[in-house]
């Protein structure tokens, strides 16, 4: 119990060493690692409550993708108290072994070879012309390379979770990637179809209150190495999705859920399609504090596999959807009070502009004695 200080409380763990075949580092046998999380203070904590969960990771690192075959990953971060997460690349730490805990002083940050670092951990156009260095979504966390540089590398994501525009924590993980020439390796990953906008995104915006209802189509009509189709096999993220992915009031960090025609995973022949169905209605511009928001975002994130040996291709699509307040209305500008010969009063105003279709009606009350009437 307590309070963390302005710079945060430190929650980590140590080890000795790391691979010594890892080719962005200098010296890798001689490094450790060190994985932490960090706390920090926030308004909305009580006197030594507990305020903050960690994210929560989803998906196990893909550790093998053959050479000049693009590495598509996303970590399914999913942080139970709906704070919002960025993404970026940080660097790896090394191993932890006395005096006063401070990254990336103590320990220090690890060193990398020349042409690599860790905004730029794995093989870029300056080894081959035809690499693609490594990108991170800030919003989605979804990490993508093309690396025709076999090798073994080592990269460190960090994750920030913000509450009401303040930082409240932050992750590091640091994930391990084999790139080896996989010689006669014919395979594609599997084909995603985006849901959204003449299928050609996979994010829309809703304002509280529609229904968000998609088909995710997916294919992979590549062959065995006995010549048999392939099974795709999809998962599924979410803090959002119902119990069992059918549930639409139970299960879900903010029900109404999110449901989908059967559970997952589950495993096709060659192509399949999902149903997504979703109310989203006002619940889901609270954040996690009961506070109103004027937009939230929520990811669902699904990993489609197919199963060739023996590296099996992934494809990731993360559907983004923007549940968004209506714009609010101004009350109504009066323009006149008549009193009629009979004591009755007619009442006029400015007719409202309703832009947003937000307008449900309007009330007109009166008070007489302290009592309102309508």
């Amino acid at each position: 119990p307590g309070t963390p200080p302005a710079d945060g409380w430190y929650f980590y763990w140590s080890g000795f060493s790391s691979n010594a075949n890892i080719d962005n580092r200098d010296n890798p046998i001689a490094d450790g690692i060190t994985l932490y999380a960090k706390m920090y203070d926030h308004p909305s904590a009580g006197s030594g409550a507990c305020y903050d969960q960690s994210p929560q990771f989803g998906m196990d690192p893909i550790v093998v993708i053959a050479s000049g075959k693009p590495y598509i990953y996303n970590q399914a971060a999913i942080d139970p108290d709906l704070d919002s997460l960025r993404f970026s690349l940080a660097p790896p730490q090394d191993q932890y072994t006395a005096g006063t805990f401070n990254p990336p002083t103590n320990p220090g940050a690890i060193d990398f070879n020349a042409g690599y670092s860790y905004t730029n951990p794995t093989p870029d156009a300056t080894f081959n012309a035809a690499n693609v260095p490594m990108n991170v979504d800030p919003v989605t966390g979804t990490v993508t390379f093309t690396s025709f540089t076999q090798g073994n590398y080592v990269y460190c994501i960090k994750v920030e979770a913000y509450r009401d525009g303040q930082i409240i924590s932050e992750n590091i993980r640091d994930i391990q990637i084999a790139v080896p020439n996989m010689g006669g390796y014919n395979n594609d990953e599997p084909d995603v179809t985006p849901p959204f906008n003449g299928n050609t995104s996979f994010e829309t915006e809703v304002y509280a209150g529609d229904v968000v209802n998609f088909n995710l189509d997916f294919e992979d009509l590549d062959a065995l190495q006995d010549g048999s189709q392939q099974n795709v096999t999809v998962e599924g993220y979410s803090s959002q999705f119902g119990n069992n992915f059918t549930d639409p009031n139970n299960g879900c960090n903010q029900p109404p859920c999110a449901t989908l025609n059967q559970s997952l995973p589950a495993t096709f022949l060659q192509n399949g399609q999902l149903d997504f169905n979703w109310q989203t209605d006002c619940s889901h511009l609270l954040n996690t504090d009961g506070n109103y928001v004027a937009q939230n975002t929520f990811l669902f994130v699904f990993k489609i596999s197919d199963d060739y040996c023996q590296a099996p291709q992934n494809t990731y699509a993360t559907v983004k959807v923007v549940v968004k307040d209506k714009d609010r209305l101004p009350a109504p500008e009066l323009t006149c009070l008549q009193v009629q010969p009979d004591g009755s009063v007619e009442v006029f105003w400015e007719t409202l502009t309703n832009g947003g279709n937000g307008f449900v009606e309007y009330q007109v009350n009166n008070s007489t004695m302290g009592n309102v009437h309508s």
